[in-house]
């Protein structure tokens, strides 16, 4: 089963006016999280919203086998393929797939609340903010190492993640918390290791 990093850079929040400027994507491995390929950066300035969300949309379609993707707050790359790919007339459904969403992680790391519960919070990156100046003022050069910063952190924290899993379960936590439903177990292990790693990043 293929696993994918995704994630996208847009001129705003707003997906039926703020269109996507670059979208990102690498395999990992399934299991290990280890980065497999070399991120794909597919940059609007160098031809257009269209021509990168055609180009995303083949590559959806030739992966073989059924692909999970990975990322932060994928919630918000599917409303956007979804808003935009209607402006030229192609259907992009991101939920049609499995996908790992670190965003639970966050928000268990800000105990329980959504507000808070930044990418920053994991994995100590600037803030993407900046996107919109970067582009306006053409300087690509700084939002293209905006993208592969945060693109090598995020799947860094989640490799470390896979890795630290089994460590964990089969380690205190199983002993002390066995008590707990299989759900809370889990949240308690994503917890402790989500602070774990956010101290090595």
């Amino acid at each position: 089963m293929p696993k994918y990093y995704l994630d996208i850079e847009t001129l705003g929040l707003e997906p039926s006016t703020d269109k996507i400027v670059t979208i990102q994507y690498a395999e990992i491995d399934y299991l290990t999280g280890s980065q497999k390929s070399e991120l794909t950066i597919l940059k609007e300035w160098e031809t257009s919203e269209q021509d990168i969300l055609e180009k995303f949309l083949e590559f959806m379609n030739n992966i073989k086998g059924f692909p999970v993707f990975m990322g932060f707050n994928l919630n918000f790359e599917a409303k956007f393929f979804l808003e935009r790919g209607k402006l030229y007339y192609m259907y992009i459904d991101l939920f049609e797939h499995a996908s790992v969403d670190l965003r639970v992680i966050a928000i268990l790391n800000n105990k329980g609340k959504l507000k808070g519960s930044s990418l920053g919070s994991l994995v100590n990156k600037p803030s993407g903010k900046h996107t919109k100046e970067y582009y306006d003022a053409g300087e690509f050069d700084k939002l293209l190492n905006y993208v592969n910063d945060e693109s090598d952190r995020i799947i860094e924290f989640h490799r470390l993640l896979l890795k630290e899993i089994p460590i964990m379960y089969e380690g205190k936590i199983k002993d002390h918390f066995f008590w707990f439903k299989n759900s809370s177990i889990t949240s308690i292990i994503l917890y402790s290791i989500s602070l774990k790693i956010t101290r090595l990043l």
